[in-house]
């Protein structure tokens, strides 16, 4: 019987397809794609080490680059294990074709002043350039806050 797959926008630190991968050994990444009116911020607070990571936030004419995937829905308990504190929401991007398409995500309403620790910003940075996203996006994502490496 064929696994049933679904479509996932991957914003944050799974744009990294080893990190993804690790948590969810099915995803495969199928292209880029942007969320309109919302924007990429580190404000999602972390219960396991009180860093931010992170989050998007309603935000009128700006946009969240990202990396669609495909992988298999078994897998998705695995994904809200390793995303705790968000909630799973449903939401139109637009892939660089300009296609709309329904995708899983994860936003959070839990929030934090704290900046994401840099071993954490780097996963969002190299995933953004291993999958070509704009390059004013990746300099957006660079100049994120962070802050020293947790020992």
């Amino acid at each position: 019987m064929p696994k049933t797959q679904i479509l996932y926008f991957a914003f944050g630190s799974n744009m990294k397809t080893s990190r993804l991968q690790a948590r969810t050994p099915s995803a495969n990444p199928v292209g880029i794609a942007k969320l309109k009116d919302y924007k990429l911020e580190i404000s999602k607070y972390s219960r396991s080490d009180g860093s931010g990571k992170g989050n998007i936030i309603e935000s009128k004419s700006d946009e969240v680059w990202g990396v669609l995937f495909k992988l298999n829905e078994s897998e998705l308990s695995n994904l809200d294990r390793a995303e705790a504190g968000y909630d799973r929401v449903l939401k139109t991007v637009i892939d660089s074709e300009g296609k709309e398409h329904e995708a899983l995500l994860y936003q959070s309403d839990k929030y934090t002043d704290e900046p994401a620790f840099e071993w954490y910003k780097k996963y969002i940075v190299d995933g953004a350039k291993e999958h070509n996203l704009p390059e004013g996006y990746i300099k957006y994502l660079e100049k994120l806050p962070s802050k020293g490496d947790n020992a």
